[in-house]
């Protein structure tokens, strides 16, 4: 279940501890059609009803971590072999891959889930038994799907809220918006998945349908109201978070993030695809190194993933204030600008920045330098996740993973940024 922190992501315009990305040149954000919204998606209990629960801390399936779908009440107990290559058919693995990892995943509210080995991807071994985690992910996921549908029905009644809810492979979403809305965002994250895969980078697709959210609140009074309830189970030391927070485009962690729908789509439904894709990225990475990966990374890489479905980012996240910035339509020209006047920083401080007040060159570096380690060398860079998981800083993490000096790559970028690319 999603577990928030105060960090925002920002479309383009504002900034908290959040992200947000601005509107298209000439755009206004355009209003849901409320009749649309009744066509599309079961009407919601009345907010004026009285609450029949008055322990929603405890039973609000998504704000609550104790209670889980796919819960484990028996552990079966295997004995691997004592070379993890013992077994021939999966070479140790415990899993074989499954011919639907390639193809895009999604299933909505009101439609039946296929098996597990189609949404994980994967097989489990029929022979050697080896893994307990991939086998017993497997069995999680056979309960899940048997449970997801009460799951958001659950959470629609606690929050007395109505969503589109839909899975794909890595991310459970819960958007008030049309259903069509709904699934343009959804195939956006199976293109960013096939991507990364097929450069061999899955190692970043860590996320899970029900143990990753991504919720889309159709206006400020309902994205208010979401970030209140997380307040009301999550509590905080500031008492001015909630107000900073709601000035964001959005808000999340390494497992959920909450998008005010009308702060960001600008016409079409590539305004919410820019921040979805941003913040679906955004958790991945944090997932795949376990929530160590530091701070300009993990803003790079989500700005990487929204470069590779739209070519030109628009979102950036800040922390705790308004950073108030409006970037260039082209972020290569704008690197190659900063580092002929000197103003792009040196690796070595990158790497320590915080989003608190980071200058607006900077974070266009941070998806300069992530997209040229990811195009340089993809193997290399499919190893930083793991790396990072080791506690290693971002020094030793990228030397280790490619093998370089780190005074060479930085070298070698700044050659490369500078001719715009």
């Amino acid at each position: 279940m999603p577990r928030f922190f105060p960090v925002l992501i920002l479309f383009l315009a504002t900034s908290v501890v959040a992200a947000e990305t601005p509107p298209q040149p000439g755009t206004k954000p355009k209003p849901l059609d409320p009749a649309t919204l009744e066509k599309y998606i079961k009407s919601s209990p009345s907010p004026n009803e009285e609450d029949a629960d008055p322990d929603w801390k405890k039973n609000d399936p998504f704000l609550n971590p104790e209670l889980k779908i796919g819960k484990r009440n028996e552990v079966p107990q295997f004995n691997p072999p004592k070379s993890l290559d013992g077994c021939g058919t999966c070479k140790g693995r415990g899993r074989l891959t499954s011919d639907a990892a390639e193809k895009a995943y999604m299933v909505f509210e009101n439609e039946d889930p296929q098996d597990p080995s189609v949404s994980l991807g994967w097989l489990a071994c029929p022979d050697c038994k080896v893994g307990m985690e991939h086998k017993q992910r497997f069995e999680d996921e056979l309960r899940r799907l048997a449970g997801r549908v009460k799951l958001y029905q659950d959470h629609e009644r606690e929050l007395k809220m109505a969503f589109v809810d839909f899975e794909t492979r890595h991310v459970s979403g819960h958007f008030q918006t049309s259903i069509p809305e709904a699934r343009e965002c959804a195939k956006f994250f199976g293109q960013l998945a096939k991507q990364l895969s097929q450069k061999g980078c899955d190692t970043y697709l860590q996320g899970r349908p029900g143990a990753h959210h991504l919720i889309v609140c159709e206006n400020l009074k309902s994205y208010k109201a979401y970030l209140s309830r997380i307040v009301a189970v999550e509590g905080g030391d500031d008492p001015n978070w909630l107000e900073l927070a709601a000035q964001s485009s959005s808000f999340g962690s390494r497992n959920g993030v909450v998008i005010r729908r009308d702060k960001v789509v600008g016409g079409e439904a590539s305004g919410l695809g820019h921040i979805t894709i941003f913040a679906f990225a955004n958790m991945q990475v944090r997932e795949a190194s376990q929530g160590k990966a530091p701070k300009w990374f993990i803003e790079g890489f989500s700005s990487l993933c929204e470069s590779l479905i739209f070519e030109t980012p628009w979102c950036y996240s800040v922390a705790y204030e308004k950073n108030q910035i409006s970037f260039d339509a082209d972020w290569s020209k704008a690197v190659a600008k900063g580092l002929r006047e000197g103003r792009v920083a040196g690796w070595d401080v990158l790497f320590t920045r915080d989003l608190i007040s980071m200058p607006q060159v900077e974070y266009q570096q941070c998806w300069s330098v992530v997209r040229y380690l990811y195009k340089f060398d993809a193997p290399a860079f499919a190893k930083l996740p793991t790396c990072f998981a080791e506690n290693l800083d971002s020094v030793k993490a990228i030397e280790k993973a490619y093998g370089h000096p780190i005074g060479k790559l930085e070298t070698s970028w700044r050659i490369w940024a500078a001719q715009g690319k």
